[in-house]
């Protein structure tokens, strides 16, 4: 059984999210937040790497025709100017993520703590992730969203 099986499993026994993902290595994290936004109804894709200029997206989870960029940092809260440098970034990549597939974007930061805001972008808790994604598309009003040929 893999780290991530095991982190499933945990959740089914009654674990929280945050517990969870505390004790995975950061690719597993990734795998982690990619399963949570799967199991509610999103199409996801890892490990996206897009060219010209070249860059890789954690997690794209589309669903309904907008799309969740997911950055995922298995980082404590207590790096916030690296966490404002990485949402800039992120939100790049969103922008560029809605040009190449034509639907909106918005960029997401997924870490072991958040329910706040870097340079814009939410930074949501791995416990609060499948609550996000369930209010996702029809709550996107106040985020920051990238429009195709927004750039």
């Amino acid at each position: 059984m893999d780290a991530l099986e095991r982190a499933v499993d945990l959740l089914r026994d009654g674990a929280t999210a945050g517990d969870v993902s505390g004790t995975l290595h950061w690719r597993d994290f990734e795998g982690f937040a990619a399963r949570i936004l799967g199991s509610r109804g999103f199409e996801v894709t890892r490990n996206l790497v897009l060219t010209k200029p070249r860059i890789e997206i954690d997690v794209a989870a589309e669903r309904l025709g907008c799309a969740m960029i997911v950055d995922c940092k298995h980082w404590s809260a207590d790096r916030p100017s690296a966490m404002a440098a990485a949402a800039r970034r992120q939100a790049g990549r969103a922008a560029r993520y809605a040009d190449w597939r034509g639907v909106p974007a918005v960029p997401v930061m997924v870490a072991l703590y958040g329910g706040w805001r870097a340079s814009g972008v939410p930074v949501v808790p791995v416990d609060g992730l499948a609550h996000f994604a369930d209010e996702f598309c029809g709550g996107m009003d106040g985020l920051p969203v990238m429009r195709p040929g927004s750039r």
